[in-house]
């Protein structure tokens, strides 16, 4: 507990997590190869985001989401997913050329994205949520930025 405000769980240099009292649950983690990277150019000009790391992690938080919300009072109806990179200083993320369906476009190798300031969010209802379906939501999103 921090402050009576939140519950905390930070993982040593790699990522963390936090419940707000009133219901975010936020989840944050490096970009770098220690986590969600592949590694970065020699250059420092840009980051290589490892697709199926992203995925894991997406879908992962789209479970924990749906286990928890519903154990809220006032439990609520829908639930927001938002998705962004920050503290990227204005640097290229680069997405793994290795297609995850026939859904997401090919990605070739030096496709770059500018992430910095970008944010993608997904809407769902709560009840019935299937983690799997939204994070694939999200994730549409993303790849077809």
């Amino acid at each position: 507990m921090v402050r009576a405000e939140l519950i905390r769980r930070a993982g040593p240099g790699r990522k963390g997590l936090e419940l707000w009292r009133d219901g975010s649950l936020i989840f944050v983690g490096r970009g770098d190869s220690n986590f969600l990277g592949w590694t970065q150019r020699e250059d420092g000009a840009s980051l290589f985001m490892n697709n199926y790391v992203l995925t894991e992690v997406v879908c992962l938080f789209l479970w924990l989401t749906t286990k928890i919300l519903p154990l809220a009072t006032p439990t609520p109806k829908t639930a927001r997913l938002y998705f962004g990179v920050l503290g990227a200083q204005g640097r290229d993320v680069e997405l793994s050329p290795h297609p995850i369906s026939r859904e997401f476009p090919y990605i070739s190798r030096g496709s770059k994205m500018e992430m910095a300031g970008k944010t993608f969010s997904t809407d769902f209802q709560l009840k019935n949520a299937v983690p799997e379906v939204e994070a694939f939501r999200l994730l549409k999103e993303i790849y077809n930025f």
